[in-house]
């Protein structure tokens, strides 16, 4: 009997005469106003529906599943599926990508992270950090933290997916699912390209003072408009929030110019960045 159970379904002559339930979860991020699928099941009966959050639906095998999809203005689809055929319990997922200027790279961190401002351990909360703002960075090849200044700042306001992490220092990083972290391994994001969770309990992220273990990770698809942020610093490829070296993207030629502008006491004490504002020497 308990085989039994373990039996998807049963076919007679090509058609499905027994289907055990199964689930289909539509993750709808990023830039998509909505997802609208329409089913068609094995005896030919059919259906449709619309979804503008991560939805799960009942289903059942052998079902198929074809999907269009709205783009939010200023968005370009970046993840999608056009249809699949229920084999188990699946997952599709649908993201866009902004054709701004913004996004830093498709993720961000929330508005109330700490944000690791100098060497010597000052910090300020994400929506107080702007334009000009002095900022440690990480540098990916000579992996070490250098003092810099926020070329531009990024802020994304929707529904959003949210993942917090919680380490077992007792303290915590909310960062969307797209934005990179990094770990001994290198830089990985909460979720694949496949939208699949890739951090899990266990997993172990690098910080400015040493590493973190995430011991919980808790997801949030918020319903209501949510502000979540990144940057694009003048050197280094990543930045710190909440203790985690966190990816963000860097304008390193500009910055070779602006950092060379600074240390030299006798130049200019102002250099203006396209769309990044007036960068003066007191922000040093």
């Amino acid at each position: 009997m308990e085989d039994y159970y373990k039996i998807k379904a049963v076919l007679k002559d090509k058609k499905v005469i027994f289907a055990r339930h199964q689930t289909l979860t539509i993750s709808v991020g990023t830039g998509i106003a909505s997802v609208t699928y329409k089913y068609t099941k094995p005896d030919g009966a059919f259906g449709s529906g619309v979804v503008s959050t991560t939805t799960t639906l009942d289903t059942f095998i052998k079902m198929r599943y074809d999907f269009t999809y709205t783009l939010k203005s200023g968005y370009t689809i970046s993840k999608s599926t056009s249809s699949i055929t229920i084999q188990g319990n699946q997952y599709v997922y649908f993201e866009g990508t902004s054709t701004s200027t913004g996004g830093g790279g498709g993720g961000c961190v929330s508005a109330d992270s700490k944000i690791l401002t100098s060497l010597n351990g000052d910090t300020k909360e994400a929506r107080s950090l702007i334009t000009g703002n002095k900022i440690v960075a990480y540098d990916k090849e000579k992996k070490s933290f250098v003092q810099t200044l926020v070329l531009k700042r990024y802020i994304l306001t929707e529904p959003t997916n949210i993942y917090t992490l919680s380490f077992d220092d007792g303290t915590e990083l909310s960062i969307t699912p797209k934005h990179k972290v990094l770990t001994k391994d290198g830089f990985i994001s909460v979720w694949d390209d496949n939208g699949q969770e890739q951090i899990s309990i266990g997993t172990r992220l690098i910080g400015k003072d040493g590493e973190k273990t995430i011991v919980g990770v808790r997801r949030e698809v918020t319903a209501d408009d949510t502000t979540v942020y990144n940057y694009r610093t003048i050197m280094g490829d990543a930045f710190v929030a909440n203790g985690v070296v966190v990816e963000n993207e860097s304008e390193t030629i500009v910055g070779n110019v602006v950092n060379n502008l600074f240390n030299n006491e006798g130049g200019v004490k102002t250099a203006s960045l396209v769309g990044g504002g007036d960068i003066s020497k007191e922000h040093v």
